[in-house]
Parts: C-alpha cells; structure tokens; sequence
C-alpha cells in the first residue's frame, strides 16, 4: 500500500550521492563518477541521515584500523630503539677496552684504530636495526591508515555540510487537519514530505491524510405507488 510512497523515502537525493560517491571512492578505491548536485527533494534529508551513519560507521573502521597500525609501529620502532640502545652500550664497552692512547711510544696508534672499530661496528648496528624496521613495512601500513582515515573524515564532513544545508530548511506549512488538506487537493502526504505531522497520520503508518474511502452512497428508496380510490356504486 502506498509503495510509491515508500520508495520515494529510501531514494538517495542528488547530494547525498555525491557525499557517498567521496565515501565509497575513500573507503574502497574504486572510482566513482562525480555526481552532479542539484536542487534537493525532501526526501534528501532522510536519506542524508541514512548516508551520515553509514559514514560515521566506516570512518570508525578507518580509525580502529589506525590505531592497530600505530600500535604495530610503535611495537617496531621499540624493537629498533632496543637494537640502537645495544649497539650504543657495546661501543661504550669496546672503547673501554681500547688500549691506552700513546702515540709516543708506538708506531700505529692503536687506540685510534680500536675506536675506529667500535664507530664502524656501531653504525653497520644502527643501519641493519633501520633497515629492518623499514623492511618491517609497520610505517608505510601507518601512513596508509591515516591517508584513509582522512578520506573518510572528508567524506563525513560533506555529509555534515549537507545536512545542515537540506534538513535546516524551513518547512513547508502544514495542515492543521486532514479535512484541510482534502480540500487543498493534498492527500497521501509521506513521512518525507514537510507537510507530514504526525496528528494527520491516524495510523502511524507514514502517511498522512490517507485517500479517503468513497463515500458510500444512500440506498434509492423507489416511491410509493399513489393510492387509487375506487368508488363502488352504492347498491340499495
């Protein structure tokens, strides 16, 4: 009954498709055709309401998902700092063990050649601990996070921005009962429509001011047949 009506109240309005055509294209990389807006139709609101949960839902995917990143990465950069922080005490040990700095009685300063050891040995520690974390791809996973996250936020802003534009407008002025609206010629009024107050809608169906039932025509009684008089001669 009335399915036209109800139809109409799920069809996603010219401006909510163009907010979800930024969600859809941020969410799952897939291209999707510039939408152009125009004038929206009441219905636009319930359908932008309808996009805007949609949107929150997929932006706090897009969130939890940077919070597992930066927990992996911050997890990486520790295992780094731990291998820098080793390499950094075993220089600190090697040059302790150095011997003494006397180029007066020797040739070759060994003292410089062991201290030399101990700064090339700290560095190639320093380089493989940043290569592996680089290797790691913890990083690269982050920045891709937070780069979708982004996108979604966008896509949730826009839908914001349309709903303040479409379901802020002043609405149309009502009925104040149905008997009003018939003789306005409005009847069938949905839940999207402005008009719609919940004091037209008897039913609580989503329609107000339903078409009325033909009146019921009174039955045509024929009338009643004319009375002849007769009059008899009088017999004496």
């Amino acid at each position: 009954m009335h399915g036209r009506h109800r139809t109409q109240r799920f069809r996603l309005g010219a401006v909510g498709l163009a907010s979800v055509g930024v969600l859809l294209a941020a969410t799952s990389g897939v291209a999707v055709a510039s939408v152009g807006t125009s004038a929206p139709a009441p219905e636009d609101c319930t359908s932008l309401v309808s996009a805007l949960i949609t949107a929150q839902v997929a932006e706090d995917g897009k969130s939890k998902a940077v919070v597992k990143a930066q927990r992996e990465d911050d997890a990486a950069k520790s295992v780094r700092d731990q291998a820098v922080l080793d390499a950094g005490n075993q220089r600190k040990a090697d040059l302790a063990a150095a011997p003494a700095d006397d180029p007066a009685t020797k040739d070759v300063d060994e003292h410089a050649v062991a201290v030399a050891k101990a700064n090339d040995k700290y560095d190639k520690a320093v380089a493989v601990a940043d290569r592996a974390y680089a290797d790691g791809g913890s990083a690269d996973r982050l920045a891709k996070a937070k780069a979708a996250e982004s996108k979604t936020s966008g896509a949730l802003a826009a839908i914001k921005l349309d709903i303040g534009k479409v379901c802020t407008k002043t609405p149309a002025p009502s009925f104040k009962n149905c008997t009003e609206a018939f003789n306005a010629g409005v009847t069938d009024i949905p839940r999207s429509d402005p008009r719609y107050q919940l004091w037209l809608d008897l039913d609580h169906d989503g329609i107000a001011c339903e078409t009325p039932p033909a009146a019921q025509q009174s039955p045509v009684v024929a009338p009643a047949p004319e009375t002849v008089q007769t009059h008899l001669p009088v017999t004496h």
